[in-house]
């Protein structure tokens, strides 16, 4: 009779380990689960990051190609490239900004009175444009060869 109370109390011991190893492993488990979704919504929240800057980055790139066309403007539909704007540092476009919030500004380093002359007929004028939105600022440059109207 001892060996059959025995094996009474082994079977039971056993079962209630078992029902504790079961909830131990369903712990375990959602743990692995909660850290995986975790891992995989800083990703998504990373991406949404970059999505959002490349956007910015596009309106700010935008923003100077803008710029740069109002200079082309004033090189080939007016006389002067920046009037009354020249330093001893370059001729400057004031900052205008965009109907999206963009801004732009456009630098002519070496300035209107004093572009490189290439021969007789040509002149060489380098246009700086920095677009901006929200923190993020692109930039593009034109290297121009312009020709020098006969007098």
């Amino acid at each position: 009779m001892p060996s059959l109370l025995k094996k009474t109390y082994f079977y039971s011991v056993s079962r209630h380990q078992q029902r504790g190893t079961a909830l131990l492993l369903a712990l375990v488990l959602v743990g692995f689960i909660l850290s995986v979704s975790l891992v995989i919504a800083e990703v998504q929240l990373n991406e949404l990051k970059f999505s959002i800057k490349e956007n910015f980055s596009n309106k700010a790139l935008m923003a100077a190609d803008a710029g740069l066309e109002r200079a082309l403007y004033h090189v080939y539909q007016e006389t002067s490239l920046l009037p009354d704007s020249c330093t001893t540092t370059g001729c400057y476009i004031p900052t205008e900004t965009l109907d999206n919030g963009a801004t732009y500004n456009v630098i002519v380093p070496r300035g209107n009175d004093n572009p490189v002359i290439i021969g007789t007929s040509t002149e060489y004028i380098i246009i700086r444009s920095i677009g901006s939105f929200r923190k993020v600022q692109r930039s593009l440059e034109v290297n121009l060869y312009k020709k020098i109207p006969s007098s």
